[in-house]
């Protein structure tokens, strides 16, 4: 068996110590070496989980001493960009939870950090390794519906943010960052096309509004209309049509990718439904086990590691952040400027140039 990889928790808060910790302490071949929060009452909680794990306050600080063989950054989002790109010119691997930046200098640094550097770098766009997002984009792939014509997307969420960073866009907070980055990174996925530009309305009831209608296009000629909201209700669905039917995934009561088909009566498709759905049944209760009853947590954080034991690429990448970055601030353009954004594409996202090193 290979030594734990130790591992540094840049943030105990919300996603650090709900989902990060319950992962480092029970996924085999990790240990959390260090617990980086100017908090020292999140320091401690998660240190309870963790004894072994050494304490600091200032994430910079995990630097001295012996350094960690891999880190997470779980931080306030307007702090990512600068940790990511610190701790990739120190040469350690890097897990960023999303966005990986909050404005176009920030993501650009950590292109830069990550290009020199050539570690593992992943984005915690962890919804792709959700397996029904997995089946729904090789459907798409395998040509089930033919050409794509359009996507609809909805994801909202019942927490009512009233305090803390996550009020302004300036600190990283709003609807956009914190649920439509997601779903501009999945779009990209399941398609396998990219963001042109964009359109978004928003409510005025708050800085950037936590109730967010966007209309994307793509390229291959695919329009897609997306929902966003806080105080809402839990929910997330993408629905791909298609020349010949249409293809639907609802992550929080889906157990298959439910398909249509033009030539099947409603009541029949509904029946095909429910019989692709048996076999999944093991699905329902391997989400009830994982941190947020969410798999792709645990799936995603496993291939970040085993890419970093292999020293290679992993995505999504950082030019995958810089994507999803670039529609988030063209959707925050288009609702001040009540205008369609074009969506600026990444720096010489043709030729990465990133060389890693094992």
């Amino acid at each position: 068996m290979p030594d734990p990889l130790r591992v540094a928790l840049l943030g105990g808060g919300r996603i650090g110590s709900g989902v990060f910790l319950p992962l480092l302490t029970s996924m085999p071949g990790l240990v959390l070496d260090t617990i980086a929060d100017p908090d020292a009452a999140a320091c401690a909680r998660v240190r309870r989980a963790a004894p072994q794990a050494r304490e600091v306050l200032d994430w910079r600080s995990i630097a001295d001493g012996a350094r960690p063989d891999a880190a997470i950054v779980a931080l306030p989002s307007a702090l990512h960009g600068e940790a990511a790109a610190w701790l990739l010119r120190l040469g350690i691997p890097t897990y960023i939870e999303k966005p990986f930046a909050t404005s176009a200098a920030g993501a650009r640094d950590v292109l830069d950090a990550y290009r020199i550097s050539g570690v593992t770098t992943m984005v915690g766009f962890n919804y792709r390794a959700n397996p029904l997002y997995e089946a729904l984009r090789a459907r798409v792939h395998a040509g089930a519906v033919g050409a794509v014509r359009f996507i609809r997307t909805i994801f909202t969420s019942p927490r009512r943010i009233t305090e803390g960073w996550r009020l302004s866009t300036e600190t990283g907070g709003g609807v956009l960052f914190d649920l439509a980055s997601h779903h501009m990174d999945l779009v990209r996925f399941i398609s396998g096309q990219e963001i042109l530009d964009m359109e978004a309305l928003a409510n005025e009831s708050r800085e950037g509004g936590d109730r967010v209608v966007v209309t994307l296009r793509l390229t291959g000629d695919i329009v897609v209309s997306s929902t966003f909201a806080n105080g809402a209700v839990d929910d997330d669905r993408i629905e791909v049509f298609g020349e010949r039917g249409a293809l639907s995934v609802d992550r929080y009561r889906s157990l298959a990718v439910a398909e249509r088909g033009a030539e099947v009566p409603g009541r029949l498709s509904a029946l095909r439904g429910v019989v692709a759905a048996i076999p999944r049944t093991p699905y329902l209760f391997k989400k009830l086990r994982e941190p947020w009853h969410e798999p792709s947590f645990r799936i995603a954080l496993g291939r970040f590691v085993a890419a970093v034991r292999a020293g290679r690429a992993v995505t999504p990448d950082p030019f995958d952040g810089w994507a999803s970055l670039a529609a988030v601030l063209a959707a925050q353009r288009s609702v001040v400027e009540h205008r369609r954004i074009s969506v600026e594409s990444a720096p010489s996202s043709a030729d990465r140039g990133v060389v890693h090193v094992g």
